[in-house]
């Protein structure tokens, strides 16, 4: 795979970090929305999802952004965003200590 790596408010990963709230896109061909676009399209992913990580008794309160890919077009869908926002809302009562997710 490849490595990228945004400052926010770039691609969906800097903004869900910023805004604290999950993304969908469902058109990965906008540099400016998606900039690893390129990437995406040789790749044949067609969707991105992305999800903050975070936990109110951390300092900084996010710990992560996980993205989530499909080679399956989805239009967008507001039940499986909801679950995303319910993953990101639960993800509040993760411990202060250190963890890998792989």
């Amino acid at each position: 795979g490849n490595v990228h790596q945004y400052e926010p408010p770039t691609g969906p990963q800097g903004r869900a970090y910023q805004t604290l709230r999950p993304e969908w896109l469902s058109d990965l061909n906008d540099s400016t929305i998606f900039p690893a676009g390129e990437t995406a399209k040789e790749s044949g992913i067609t969707t991105a999802c992305s999800i903050p990580v975070k936990s109110e008794i951390c300092n900084p309160s996010i710990l992560a952004v996980v993205m989530f890919y499909s080679r399956e077009a989805m239009p967008f869908d507001a039940a499986k965003l909801s679950l995303a926002g319910e993953i990101h809302s639960q993800s509040v009562l993760l411990p202060s200590t250190s963890f890998m997710i792989a």
